[in-house]
Protein backbone atom coordinates (compact mmCIF):
# COMPACT_ATOMS: atom_id res chain seq x y z
CA UNK A 1 0.00 0.00 0.00
CA UNK A 2 2.83 2.38 0.77
CA UNK A 3 4.25 1.71 -2.69
CA UNK A 4 0.95 2.68 -4.29
CA UNK A 5 0.95 5.84 -2.19
CA UNK A 6 4.48 6.56 -3.43
CA UNK A 7 3.21 6.22 -7.00
CA UNK A 8 0.82 9.10 -6.33
CA UNK A 9 3.48 11.28 -4.70
CA UNK A 10 5.84 11.81 -1.76
CA UNK A 11 3.28 13.78 0.27
CA UNK A 12 0.84 10.87 0.22
CA UNK A 13 3.62 8.44 1.13
CA UNK A 14 4.63 10.58 4.12
CA UNK A 15 1.02 10.86 5.20
CA UNK A 16 0.55 7.07 4.90
CA UNK A 17 3.65 6.36 7.00
CA UNK A 18 2.53 8.80 9.70
CA UNK A 19 -0.96 7.27 9.65
CA UNK A 20 0.54 3.81 10.14
CA UNK A 21 2.56 5.06 13.10
CA UNK A 22 -0.56 6.57 14.65
CA UNK A 23 -3.16 3.92 13.85
CA UNK A 24 -1.29 0.68 13.22
CA UNK A 25 -2.93 -2.08 11.17
CA UNK A 26 -6.18 -0.11 10.89
CA UNK A 27 -4.38 2.06 8.37
CA UNK A 28 -4.76 -0.65 5.71
CA UNK A 29 -8.49 0.02 5.18
CA UNK A 30 -7.88 3.77 5.39
CA UNK A 31 -5.28 3.61 2.62
CA UNK A 32 -7.57 1.49 0.46
CA UNK A 33 -10.27 4.14 0.75
CA UNK A 34 -7.91 7.06 0.16
CA UNK A 35 -6.34 5.42 -2.88
CA UNK A 36 -9.85 4.79 -4.19
CA UNK A 37 -10.47 8.53 -4.04
CA UNK A 38 -7.76 8.87 -6.66
CA UNK A 39 -10.25 7.66 -9.27
CA UNK A 40 -12.39 10.77 -8.87
CA UNK A 41 -9.77 13.38 -7.88
CA UNK A 42 -6.64 14.66 -9.53
CA UNK A 43 -3.13 13.88 -8.36
CA UNK A 44 -2.62 17.52 -7.35
CA UNK A 45 -5.76 17.43 -5.19
CA UNK A 46 -4.61 14.22 -3.53
CA UNK A 47 -1.16 15.61 -2.76
CA UNK A 48 -2.55 18.88 -1.42
CA UNK A 49 -4.98 17.03 0.84
CA UNK A 50 -2.22 14.67 2.03
CA UNK A 51 0.05 17.59 2.91
CA UNK A 52 -2.67 19.34 4.88
CA UNK A 53 -3.78 16.12 6.59
CA UNK A 54 -0.21 15.38 7.60
CA UNK A 55 0.27 18.79 9.23
CA UNK A 56 -3.11 18.48 10.99
CA UNK A 57 -2.46 14.83 11.93
CA UNK A 58 -5.75 13.90 10.23
CA UNK A 59 -5.68 10.14 9.81
CA UNK A 60 -9.36 9.48 9.16
CA UNK A 61 -11.05 8.82 5.82
CA UNK A 62 -13.69 11.50 6.42
CA UNK A 63 -11.01 14.07 7.20
CA UNK A 64 -9.09 13.27 4.03
CA UNK A 65 -12.25 13.34 1.93
CA UNK A 66 -13.31 16.70 3.35
CA UNK A 67 -9.86 18.12 2.56
CA UNK A 68 -10.28 16.98 -1.03
CA UNK A 69 -13.64 18.73 -1.25
CA UNK A 70 -12.36 21.96 0.30
CA UNK A 71 -11.91 24.76 -2.23
CA UNK A 72 -8.39 25.82 -3.06
CA UNK A 73 -7.76 29.36 -1.97
CA UNK A 74 -5.64 31.08 -4.61
CA UNK A 75 -2.54 32.84 -3.42
CA UNK A 76 -2.86 36.60 -3.87
CA UNK A 77 -0.88 38.07 -6.74
CA UNK A 78 1.93 40.29 -5.57
CA UNK A 79 2.47 43.55 -7.36
CA UNK A 80 6.05 44.37 -8.26
CA UNK A 81 7.13 47.84 -7.26
CA UNK A 82 9.27 50.02 -9.47
CA UNK A 83 10.12 52.80 -7.05
CA UNK A 84 11.59 52.30 -3.61
CA UNK A 85 14.39 53.98 -1.64
CA UNK A 86 16.45 50.76 -1.87
CA UNK A 87 16.01 50.43 -5.66
CA UNK A 88 18.18 52.55 -7.93
CA UNK A 89 16.41 54.44 -10.72
CA UNK A 90 16.67 52.93 -14.21
CA UNK A 91 18.66 55.97 -15.41
CA UNK A 92 21.63 54.75 -13.39
CA UNK A 93 21.77 51.60 -15.49
CA UNK A 94 22.09 53.48 -18.81
CA UNK A 95 25.22 52.95 -20.89
CA UNK A 96 25.20 56.53 -22.22
CA UNK A 97 27.73 57.75 -19.68
CA UNK A 98 29.91 54.69 -19.98
CA UNK A 99 33.22 55.24 -21.80
CA UNK A 100 36.08 52.99 -22.68
CA UNK A 101 38.36 55.07 -20.48
CA UNK A 102 36.37 53.95 -17.46
CA UNK A 103 37.48 50.37 -18.05
CA UNK A 104 40.63 49.05 -16.39
CA UNK A 105 43.67 48.75 -18.67
CA UNK A 106 43.41 44.96 -18.78
CA UNK A 107 39.90 45.12 -20.32
CA UNK A 108 40.71 47.57 -23.10
CA UNK A 109 41.32 46.04 -26.48
CA UNK A 110 44.71 46.21 -28.10
CA UNK A 111 44.73 49.26 -30.37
Amino acid sequence: MKRRCSDVGPELRSWAEAAYEARGIRTFKLLQGVLGLGKTHTRAQMLRAAGIALTQRGFRYATFKSLLAAPVTPTPERELITEHPMIRPMEQYALAGFTASALPESYRGAE
